[in-house]
């Protein structure tokens, strides 16, 4: 008889035992599906989370680009302006250059402009070649040979027609640097617009010597204000 008892003990120890652990079990069975929800949605938090920062990037690089563009059209409206600045003062120059003969010339039904120099609406309203120096301070080669030449506070860039000259700097004969003068003979020849206004384009027809800085005199006439009719005209 207790041999039976204690049979039926074991027997409803085990089955509390089973019991608690299908129990546990359950528990843990419950505990994994949470933290596989939990899981999924921190999957789907770092996939908006990769998105987000993809579109950032994106909206970053754009906005880079942007900046660099309006950088480089503010220097290039920047290099204009200070293009027309230096044509208006080389125009009042010579305008005040200019011989009573070729102020009767204006009066003259003007010539039309060709296309290689300046638009085909436009006239020249003079044509003039002087022997001029002036001091180098940029080169350009931008499929031609182009110079950035300064006369006191004025500047102007001319294309080089000499070929001569052009060959012996391809062939290395003859070196310059900026801040050397450039004794040439510059043509200046002024347009004018159907609207009135003038501009005026430079070439350098021939170069007659290179003038090293420590060679060089005070040929740099001061810069004189321009007068009243012809700033009226650059600013309409």
């Amino acid at each position: 008889m207790k041999l039976r008892l204690r049979i039926l003990d074991r027997a409803r120890d085990r089955v509390r035992d089973f019991l608690d652990t299908a129990a546990e079990c359950a528990r843990l069975r419950d505990r994994n599906e949470v933290l596989a929800e939990q899981l999924d949605k921190a999957l789907i938090a770092k996939a908006w989370l990769k998105t987000c920062a993809e579109e950032l990037e994106t909206d970053i690089s754009q906005w880079r680009a942007k900046t660099r563009l309006l950088e480089q059209q503010l220097v290039e409206s920047y290099d204009s302006l200070e293009q027309a600045n230096s044509r208006i003062a080389m125009l009042q120059q010579q305008l005040r250059d200019a011989g009573t003969d070729e102020q009767l010339d204006l009066m003259h039904p003007p010539a039309a402009a060709t296309p290689e120099e300046g638009s085909v609406d436009d006239v020249v309203v003079q044509d003039v070649t002087r022997e001029e120096i002036y001091r180098l301070v940029g080169i350009f080669f931008e499929g031609k040979h182009w110079w950035e030449l300064a006369l006191g506070e004025n500047r102007i860039k001319a294309p080089i027609h000499d070929k001569l000259f052009l060959d012996e700097i391809t062939a290395r004969k003859v070196f310059f640097a900026s801040g050397d003068a450039i004794r040439m003979q510059l043509r200046t020849v002024t347009y004018q617009k159907p609207s009135g206004d003038l501009y005026a384009k430079f070439f350098v027809e021939r170069v007659l010597g290179v003038i090293s800085p420590d060679k060089q005199l005070s040929f740099e006439p001061p810069a004189a204000p321009p007068p009243p009719e012809l700033a009226e005209g650059a600013r309409s």
